[in-house]
């Protein structure tokens, strides 16, 4: 990606704690790809075209409580829990051809 120009850059993204990586733009990418359809593409083998299987599981649950203090005030409180589980699996080839 270092090979294209820098299309976006931000010195300050999210107060400089993350290091932005290089930006290109899609038109200048698609360029060389077509350009270059022996270096950019390849054909995919069959360990690569094999699906990845995704188990997720995921739960909520929901606390509200409402009070009324006058006629005028109105008090809502609430507590949202979640949890995930994601569990994937995919084939691991011994070595890929390219």
């Amino acid at each position: 990606m270092t090979q294209f120009a820098n299309k976006f850059t931000n010195n300050n993204y999210y107060g400089g704690a993350y290091k932005l990586g290089p930006n290109p733009s899609f038109p200048d990418i698609f360029a060389f790809v077509q350009a270059n359809p022996v270096n950019s593409l390849r054909r995919a083998t069959r360990a690569e075209i094999l699906p990845t299987l995704i188990d997720r599981k995921g739960s909520a649950g929901y606390l509200m409580n409402t009070l009324d203090i006058s006629s005028r005030w109105r008090l809502v409180a609430g507590v949202r829990f979640e949890g995930t589980n994601l569990d994937t699996s995919s084939f691991k080839p011994l070595a890929i051809a390219v």
